[in-house]
């Protein structure tokens, strides 16, 4: 939509009278709350202390409009374009922001509590204490974002680009940051990873302040690690549609003994922390079980992993399936079933429940008595 046809839609709606302006519009306190102004062109508009709330802005052109103290909360700006523009003190909650334009928009002090930013581009924007609490940036890129001070509180960061952003002094109680894009220019600084009613904690890496934070609460963490080590099931293998079928029907059977099944694929092509991902896995368990039905290059580790991690490693495999004969040192460890348990892939549940029940799971259970110090085992 032109300048002319916007026009046209604010004199309709009742915001603006007599002709456009030759020069840059200005709208301060104009109410357009609901509106329908999708693709309209306000760039370059002042559009100060203005009521947008509700609108539909779906495909707007906002470049390098002012918005300062405006409310676009509930808004929705789906693929906006809003770059070079200023929010300063704006609110923004809950706003539909997906895949929009915000390079170098200006949001300092800006309210954009529970918007979506999905894949918004904010490359460079200003973000200083912003509140972007419960703020969804999944895949969000903000290269050389400016978010210092900024309210990160339960928002999610799953992997977004924040490459050369500085985060100084941000508060991430609760920011899921998995799969984050990083370079040597982000800067990490003094982030609070406390709630704002406990001591102040602060570290200087997103990613592991979850970590940090449980690591914190002694209790919580304790409780998490027993559970691990007392109900945690991993599962290795390589599988093909056939194999993971039996797999679902192993971790049916897990769960009804009230431990929970890890999963964890051998995938191609192998990559090199694959099989110390994997031991800290296995050291955080209460049981290994490997299924060797499909042959996996990493089957040939096992033997180091079974001499270094002292935890049961039960074998299963498919009937049928080769025989994979490992590494004959790991023969000498109790704790290292040495004949794998084959499975048919007919009744496959009822099966393999039987399997876990009568012979996995007993077995596990003593050599986990003797490695407590109940009993004697050999190593």
């Amino acid at each position: 939509m032109n300048k002319e046809a916007t026009w046209k839609r604010l004199v309709e709606l009742g915001a603006v009278d007599g002709q456009m302006p030759a020069g840059k519009w200005d709208l301060r306190g104009i109410n357009l709350s609901d509106a329908n102004l999708s693709d309209v062109d306000l760039s370059d508009a002042c559009i100060y202390r203005a009521n947008f709330s509700g609108c539909d802005l779906a495909g707007a052109n906002l470049r390098n409009a002012y918005l300062f103290r405006t409310d676009l909360s509930h808004s929705n700006l789906y693929e906006a374009d809003l770059s070079d523009a200023i929010l300063l003190n704006a609110s923004v909650g809950l706003a539909n922001l997906a895949e929009a334009q915000l390079q170098r928009t200006h949001f300092t002090e800006a309210s954009l509590y529970g918007c979506n930013l999905y894949k918004a581009d904010l490359t460079q924007a200003d973000l200083r204490r912003a509140n972007l609490t419960e703020a969804n940036l999944l895949r969000a890129i903000l290269v050389g974002a400016n978010l210092t001070g900024a309210n990160l509180t339960r928002c999610s960061l799953i992997e977004a680009d924040i490459s050369s952003a500085n985060l100084t002094s941000c508060k991430v109680y609760g920011c899921s940051a998995w799969d984050i894009k990083t370079n040597q220019k982000t800067i990490m600084q003094d982030l609070i990873v406390n709630r704002e009613d406990q001591l102040s904690m602060m570290v200087d890496d997103i990613e592991i302040a979850q970590f940090i934070y449980m690591i914190a609460d002694n209790q919580k963490i304790s409780k998490i690690i027993d559970n691990m080590r007392t109900k945690a099931v991993l599962i290795l293998g390589s599988f093909d549609d056939a194999s993971m079928a039996a797999i679902a029907a192993l971790k049916g059977a897990i769960r009804n003994h009230g431990m929970i099944p890890l999963l964890f694929t051998f995938e191609q092509p192998k990559h090199k922390s694959l099989m110390g991902t994997v031991r800290t896995m296995a050291e955080l368990s209460s049981l290994v079980i490997v299924d060797q039905s499909i042959f996996a290059n990493q089957i040939f580790e096992m033997s180091n992993l079974v001499l270094n991690v002292h935890v049961p490693f039960a074998r299963i495999a498919r009937e049928g399936s080769k025989k994979i004969t490992m590494d004959d040192e790991a023969k000498h460890f109790d704790w290292y079933q040495h004949e794998p348990i084959y499975y048919s892939t007919e009744n496959a549940y009822q099966q393999i429940f039987q399997l876990f029940t009568d012979k996995i799971l007993p077995w596990a259970q003593e050599v986990n008595a003797k490695l407590n110090g109940k009993g004697q085992i050999s190593r």
